[in-house]
């Protein structure tokens, strides 16, 4: 059974979408992507667009590339 589940990524202007099949994924941190993230406000919406019944999350990290 497929566990998809659709993240939006808004940061500055843009806006971007991320589907994740949790069922594919390790058991651990999952990441959503590398973003060049301008000064100010960063938001990260999990959405209801899933395949399953439920959605389900934990936390988000941030994590410097630098």
């Amino acid at each position: 059974e497929e566990r998809n589940q659709t993240y939006t990524i808004s940061y500055g202007k843009e806006e971007e979408s991320i589907t994740l099949n949790l069922q594919q994924e390790d058991p651990g941190w999952i990441s959503l992507g590398n973003f060049y993230l301008p000064q100010g406000t960063t938001t990260i919406t999990l959405t209801d667009k899933v395949s399953g019944r439920y959605v389900i999350a934990d936390a988000v990290k941030f994590s410097s590339n630098n």
